[in-house]
């Protein structure tokens, strides 16, 4: 979609919104001088937290997430995964952060996800999707890159 926008004086502005997904290109016209500029947009990261029960006890628990740390490492767009426990409770969990919803969105259809649902050792399970903050979690150093 191409729009115009009245600037001041001789200026014309013309911005394009199309399928160039996360890019926006702006020409400004000055006395028949042409100047391009764009901008990319960064896709919006979305974070994962998930909490669960387990019961089995806290040393085989971690014994099991061990064996499967790296199979997490290797999900395509997450960026880094955090594991929660609290062992007095036998709950569980972790904060994922993905580079974008589409990432996410394949992370939960994946077998690997499957297969921590359908296992027999962990019950009632909470997934929770959420958007980022990022001006104000980069004010606090959030480890979002």
């Amino acid at each position: 979609m191409l729009t115009r926008k009245a600037l001041p004086g001789n200026i014309q502005n013309y911005c394009f919104n199309g399928n160039l997904k996360g890019i926006t290109l702006v020409l400004y016209i000055l006395d028949n001088i042409y100047f391009l500029s764009f901008k990319l947009l960064i896709m919006s990261q979305k974070m994962l937290v998930t909490n669960y029960s387990y019961n089995v006890t806290s040393e085989e628990y971690k014994n099991t997430v061990a064996q499967l740390a790296q199979a997490f490492a290797d999900v395509p767009g997450c960026l880094w995964k955090i594991w929660l426990i609290d062992e007095d409770k036998k709950e569980a969990g972790a904060v994922y952060l993905f580079k974008d919803d589409e990432a996410l969105q394949n992370f939960k259809a994946s077998p690997l996800v499957a297969s921590v649902l359908s296992h027999p050792a962990l019950s009632n399970f909470d997934l929770k999707e959420r958007s980022i903050l990022t001006e104000v979690s980069e004010i606090t150093r959030a480890p979002l890159h």
